[in-house]
């Protein structure tokens, strides 16, 4: 399964999560099977506080705070090119701003993300909002961190 620059050929949602899903099976080699990893996506988007956007081919999915509701916890799914996904969390970033979100974590099994991620952070270094990434403890993981300041962040086009 390759990638797909959304430049393109925009994914509908349905074949962008298979592929995404395809995809971080083989980068994880998480030994789920693929209908057990998309039943997980579809429970996850059948909650309450689920909040979904696709921006290119990177489907975020994201679940909002009952206590917090300016905070969020979520994943993406991503099979879009790498400059392409760079500009599509930097747009989901101002999109979530635009929510009135403050806090968003996240955890990436898949570390070939976290070069794109420090990218991200690189364009934000003229206002207020942070990326930050960790490596977890005792595991393969990084935890993804993202503080969103007040100053505004345009979407790139």
């Amino acid at each position: 399964m390759e990638l797909v620059d959304s430049k393109n050929n925009k994914l509908d949602m349905r074949e962008l999560i298979i592929r995404a899903l395809q995809l971080e099976k083989r980068a994880t080699a998480d030994p789920s099977s693929l209908q057990d990893m998309a039943t997980e996506v579809i429970a996850e988007l059948s909650l309450k506080t689920t909040e979904a956007i696709q921006i290119g081919n990177t489907f975020f999915i994201a679940q909002r705070g009952l206590k917090f509701p300016n905070k969020l916890r979520g994943r993406f799914l991503n099979v879009d090119t790498g400059k392409n996904f760079v500009k599509n969390f930097y747009n989901y970033i101002a999109h979530m701003q635009r929510d009135g979100i403050t806090h968003y974590t996240s955890e990436l099994k898949d570390k070939r993300l976290v070069p794109a991620l420090q990218l991200v952070h690189a364009k934000l270094r003229n206002v207020d909002t942070t990326v930050s990434i960790a490596m977890l403890e005792n595991s393969t993981s990084h935890e993804l961190f993202v503080k969103l300041g007040k100053q505004s962040i345009r979407m790139l086009e």
